[in-house]
């Protein structure tokens, strides 16, 4: 049996994986009811966590024994997504909650993922002999091995970026839980906190010790990663801008979009709250002069004949839109910068 190359041992190990994929996902639900019902302190909880590290362990097991290849990796990732429409290279916090029913699968595609970007052979395909070549061209003297080597490094700085958003993401989403205007959604955005741990192993294991209390104040650690591996610092700055602000402006047009009737409807509205959240993240991590220009460019949008005419009796989105820049500053102040110069 054959499919995208897969063997017979091959959907052994997937099914090994669904099974305590599950297990792990049946936890979390038990931990999130509790936190639901104000029992996060309970003795129930406490086991629940207990549980839940010895299924963490047995599954870090489990994809230690299988040894993923590049190979693997790819075939998983494209079987996995045939299956589910969720975009295989896509590590979004927002993309797991908008394929929530898939949160087990998508577990696996997230743990897949960091694999794959741990890999050399991955970092290796990325540099084809054109890319190589024509790199060459323009550098001097650059060896294939130290290209593969930087794009390796790429991939660690974001990964450390990917966990500074979410990681920010998850304190103002934990925030917005107790707002009062938020009453009405709290269980579910209590739902939603749960669902990015679990999808997201990186975060799972940095809150996990601290029985997943969020805290107010968020350690950043992408840029002591590019300053440990010796990259630019002018480079580090364009990536981690042109990231965060292409994150937004995407968060930003699926707001735009919207009329003001459409906020009638619960999960309208729901998804409005966690994309305020998602673009509060972004911009608390961009720099102040940064944060001004796209605020401005923003607002020329807004002004545009070309929205007014479409959006002219509509205001929440707009409103939204502009809330999320003011919050930037106390948001901002979550952030403790991990630095190797102090």
């Amino acid at each position: 049996m054959e499919v995208y190359g897969f063997n017979l041992d091959d959907f052994k190990i997937l099914e090994t994986l669904l099974q305590i994929s599950t297990e792990i996902s049946n936890i979390y639900d038990e931990l999130c009811e509790l936190e639901i019902k104000n029992q996060k302190d309970s003795k129930e909880y406490r086991e629940l966590l207990t549980k839940l590290h010895i299924l963490i362990k047995k599954e870090n097991i489990e994809y230690q024994k299988k040894q993923f290849t590049y190979d693997d990796c790819m075939k998983y990732l494209r079987l996995l997504e045939s299956k589910t429409s969720i975009p295989g290279m896509d590590n979004r916090i927002t993309t797991s909650l908008k394929h929530y029913e898939n949160r087990i699968i998508r577990r696996i595609m997230i743990n897949i993922l960091n694999i794959l970007d741990k890999n050399k052979d991955f970092h290796q395909k990325v540099i084809d002999n054109g890319l190589a070549n024509a790199i060459s061209n323009i550098i001097e003297n650059l060896k294939t091995e130290d290209l593969v080597k930087s794009v390796g490094n790429s991939a660690q700085i974001q990964t450390a970026l990917d966990n500074d958003i979410h990681s920010m993401f998850l304190s103002i989403l934990e925030e917005s839980i107790s707002y009062k205007n938020n009453e009405k959604y709290r269980n579910e955005l209590i739902q939603a906190k749960y669902c990015i741990l679990y999808t997201h192993k990186n975060m799972e294991s940095m809150f996990i010790h601290s029985s997943f209390n969020i805290p107010d104040e968020v350690y950043t650690s992408s840029k002591m990663i590019n300053q440990l591996l010796n990259q630019a610092e002018m480079a580090y700055r364009f990536i981690k801008f042109m990231k965060l602000k292409s994150e937004a402006r995407q968060d930003i047009n699926v707001l735009l979009t919207l009329n003001d009737s459409e906020y009638e409807k619960h999960n309208i509205f729901f998804s409005s709250i966690i994309i305020t959240c998602h673009i509060r993240a972004l911009l608390s991590l961009m720099e102040d002069r940064d944060v001004n220009d796209f605020n401005q460019e923003i607002h020329d949008i807004l002004e545009s004949p070309k929205y007014l005419e479409k959006h002219q009796n509509d205001r929440i989105s707009e409103s939204i839109v502009i809330n999320s820049f003011k919050y930037f500053k106390n948001d901002k102040a979550k952030a403790r910068i991990l630095s190797t110069k102090g």
